[in-house]
Protein backbone atom coordinates (compact mmCIF):
# COMPACT_ATOMS: atom_id res chain seq x y z
CA UNK A 1 0.00 0.00 0.00
CA UNK A 2 1.32 3.38 -0.80
CA UNK A 3 1.74 6.24 1.34
CA UNK A 4 -0.83 8.97 1.71
CA UNK A 5 0.68 12.50 1.51
CA UNK A 6 -1.26 15.45 3.14
CA UNK A 7 -0.02 19.37 2.03
CA UNK A 8 -1.49 22.78 1.36
CA UNK A 9 -2.77 23.25 -1.84
CA UNK A 10 -0.87 25.22 -3.99
CA UNK A 11 -2.47 27.14 -7.27
CA UNK A 12 -1.01 24.64 -10.00
CA UNK A 13 -3.68 22.19 -7.87
CA UNK A 14 -6.61 24.32 -8.76
CA UNK A 15 -7.87 22.09 -12.21
CA UNK A 16 -7.78 19.30 -10.03
CA UNK A 17 -9.46 20.76 -6.81
CA UNK A 18 -11.94 22.16 -9.51
CA UNK A 19 -12.43 18.81 -10.97
CA UNK A 20 -12.76 17.08 -7.44
CA UNK A 21 -15.70 19.59 -6.21
CA UNK A 22 -17.68 19.46 -9.68
CA UNK A 23 -17.51 15.40 -8.97
CA UNK A 24 -18.74 16.37 -5.51
CA UNK A 25 -21.28 18.54 -6.75
CA UNK A 26 -22.19 15.70 -8.72
CA UNK A 27 -22.79 13.16 -5.95
CA UNK A 28 -24.52 15.81 -3.82
CA UNK A 29 -26.74 16.09 -6.63
CA UNK A 30 -29.32 13.06 -5.57
CA UNK A 31 -29.87 15.29 -1.98
CA UNK A 32 -30.68 18.90 -3.94
CA UNK A 33 -31.12 18.36 -7.36
CA UNK A 34 -30.64 22.33 -7.29
CA UNK A 35 -27.02 22.59 -6.38
CA UNK A 36 -25.06 24.00 -9.58
CA UNK A 37 -22.52 20.92 -10.44
CA UNK A 38 -20.08 23.07 -12.11
CA UNK A 39 -20.11 25.76 -9.53
CA UNK A 40 -16.21 25.34 -9.04
CA UNK A 41 -15.55 26.40 -12.02
CA UNK A 42 -17.73 29.84 -12.08
CA UNK A 43 -15.69 33.26 -11.35
CA UNK A 44 -17.32 32.66 -7.73
CA UNK A 45 -16.06 29.43 -7.22
CA UNK A 46 -12.68 30.20 -8.42
CA UNK A 47 -12.73 32.74 -6.03
CA UNK A 48 -13.31 30.97 -3.36
CA UNK A 49 -10.65 28.27 -4.10
CA UNK A 50 -8.47 30.94 -4.95
CA UNK A 51 -8.97 32.96 -1.83
CA UNK A 52 -8.19 29.25 0.51
CA UNK A 53 -5.32 27.83 -1.32
CA UNK A 54 -3.85 31.26 -0.54
CA UNK A 55 -4.99 31.39 2.82
CA UNK A 56 -7.13 34.11 2.82
CA UNK A 57 -10.25 33.59 4.60
CA UNK A 58 -9.36 30.06 5.11
CA UNK A 59 -7.12 26.88 3.94
CA UNK A 60 -6.96 24.41 1.21
CA UNK A 61 -5.07 20.68 1.67
CA UNK A 62 -4.39 18.10 -1.05
CA UNK A 63 -3.95 14.70 -0.33
CA UNK A 64 -1.58 12.98 -2.63
CA UNK A 65 -1.14 8.78 -3.08
CA UNK A 66 0.75 7.62 -6.47
CA UNK A 67 1.59 10.39 -7.73
CA UNK A 68 -2.04 11.71 -7.77
CA UNK A 69 -4.40 14.17 -6.28
CA UNK A 70 -6.57 11.62 -4.61
CA UNK A 71 -8.76 14.42 -2.13
CA UNK A 72 -9.08 17.78 -1.18
CA UNK A 73 -10.42 19.54 1.94
CA UNK A 74 -11.12 23.40 2.03
CA UNK A 75 -12.76 25.29 4.83
CA UNK A 76 -13.38 28.80 5.74
CA UNK A 77 -12.21 30.67 9.01
CA UNK A 78 -14.90 32.95 10.92
CA UNK A 79 -13.80 35.70 13.49
CA UNK A 80 -16.51 36.50 16.33
CA UNK A 81 -19.22 38.22 15.82
CA UNK A 82 -22.41 39.50 17.87
CA UNK A 83 -24.00 36.21 16.98
CA UNK A 84 -21.57 33.44 17.24
CA UNK A 85 -18.71 34.81 19.69
CA UNK A 86 -16.11 32.44 19.17
CA UNK A 87 -13.61 31.80 16.30
CA UNK A 88 -14.72 28.72 14.17
CA UNK A 89 -13.80 26.89 11.55
CA UNK A 90 -16.03 25.33 9.00
CA UNK A 91 -15.36 22.88 6.61
CA UNK A 92 -16.76 23.64 3.60
CA UNK A 93 -15.70 20.99 1.40
CA UNK A 94 -14.02 17.56 1.55
CA UNK A 95 -14.01 14.79 -1.45
CA UNK A 96 -12.20 11.68 -1.98
CA UNK A 97 -11.81 10.03 -5.00
CA UNK A 98 -14.23 6.65 -4.68
CA UNK A 99 -10.98 4.16 -5.49
CA UNK A 100 -9.24 5.70 -2.69
CA UNK A 101 -12.49 5.16 0.35
CA UNK A 102 -11.48 3.52 3.01
CA UNK A 103 -7.66 4.31 3.07
CA UNK A 104 -7.39 6.87 5.74
CA UNK A 105 -7.59 9.88 3.43
CA UNK A 106 -10.55 11.00 4.87
CA UNK A 107 -9.56 11.26 8.50
CA UNK A 108 -6.16 12.34 7.23
CA UNK A 109 -7.77 15.48 5.72
CA UNK A 110 -9.54 16.33 8.37
CA UNK A 111 -6.77 16.22 11.04
CA UNK A 112 -5.02 18.31 9.35
CA UNK A 113 -7.95 20.87 9.38
CA UNK A 114 -8.02 20.14 13.11
CA UNK A 115 -4.22 20.88 14.05
CA UNK A 116 -4.65 24.47 11.55
CA UNK A 117 -7.68 25.50 12.95
CA UNK A 118 -6.42 24.76 16.46
CA UNK A 119 -3.16 26.96 15.52
CA UNK A 120 -5.97 29.91 14.48
CA UNK A 121 -7.26 29.32 18.13
CA UNK A 122 -10.66 28.12 16.70
CA UNK A 123 -12.96 26.93 19.24
CA UNK A 124 -14.49 25.01 17.03
CA UNK A 125 -15.09 22.83 13.80
CA UNK A 126 -18.08 22.86 11.72
CA UNK A 127 -19.24 20.66 9.10
CA UNK A 128 -22.58 20.30 7.12
CA UNK A 129 -23.91 17.04 5.65
CA UNK A 130 -27.44 16.10 4.01
CA UNK A 131 -29.40 14.10 6.34
CA UNK A 132 -29.56 11.89 3.58
CA UNK A 133 -25.93 11.39 3.47
CA UNK A 134 -25.79 8.72 5.98
CA UNK A 135 -22.59 7.66 4.97
CA UNK A 136 -20.77 10.88 5.23
CA UNK A 137 -22.66 11.49 8.78
CA UNK A 138 -21.44 8.63 10.16
CA UNK A 139 -17.39 9.40 8.55
CA UNK A 140 -17.73 12.74 10.49
CA UNK A 141 -19.52 10.86 13.84
CA UNK A 142 -16.08 8.85 13.82
CA UNK A 143 -13.86 11.51 13.42
CA UNK A 144 -15.56 13.35 16.26
CA UNK A 145 -18.24 15.37 15.18
CA UNK A 146 -21.45 15.60 17.02
CA UNK A 147 -24.85 17.18 15.73
CA UNK A 148 -25.06 20.65 16.65
CA UNK A 149 -27.60 22.39 14.74
CA UNK A 150 -30.43 21.63 12.63
CA UNK A 151 -31.06 23.12 9.22
CA UNK A 152 -34.95 22.58 8.10
CA UNK A 153 -36.26 23.67 5.05
CA UNK A 154 -39.91 24.32 3.19
CA UNK A 155 -39.93 24.11 -0.52
CA UNK A 156 -41.97 26.38 -2.25
CA UNK A 157 -43.84 25.85 -5.53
Amino acid sequence: MSRISIRKAKIEDLPVIQKLSNTLGEQSHSFDNELGLMWANTKVGEKYYRERIAEQKGVCFVAEKEGEISGFISASIHEPDAWRLMKRVEIDNIFVNEKHRGEGIGKSLINIVRDWAQKQHAKRIIVRAFTENTKALSFYQREGFSPYESILQLRLN
